[in-house]
């Protein structure tokens, strides 16, 4: 497992797999960046309503991580799945309906 509870892309996981793993590290990449741009010593109404975007900014582009490592797992469990559908085919034996 990952870091975020996401099994490490396969070998045999497909080609876009390694490229959602590595969107999802970039998307959290960039809400750490957001957080640490994030003004705490401004006063001002101004500055806290900013504040307040950032931090619903920073949600949801972890909300879109997670969607994203939704997806990655989705895809190894499909990937798993024809694997044993192409080695059920190559060794002649039935393949379960």
């Amino acid at each position: 497992m990952t870091m975020h509870g996401v099994p490490p892309a396969m070998p045999s996981a497909g080609v876009g797999v390694p490229d959602l793993v590595a969107a999802a590290d970039s998307v959290r990449a960039c809400a750490s960046a957001v957080v640490n741009q994030s003004p705490q010593h401004w006063q001002s109404p101004s500055a806290q309503r900013y504040r307040q975007r950032l931090q619903q900014l920073v949600l949801s582009t972890r909300q879109a991580a997670a969607q994203i490592d939704a997806a990655c797992a989705a895809a190894q469990q499909h990937s798993a799945e024809l694997e044993h559908i192409r080695l059920a085919l190559l060794g002649g034996h039935p393949v379960p309906r």
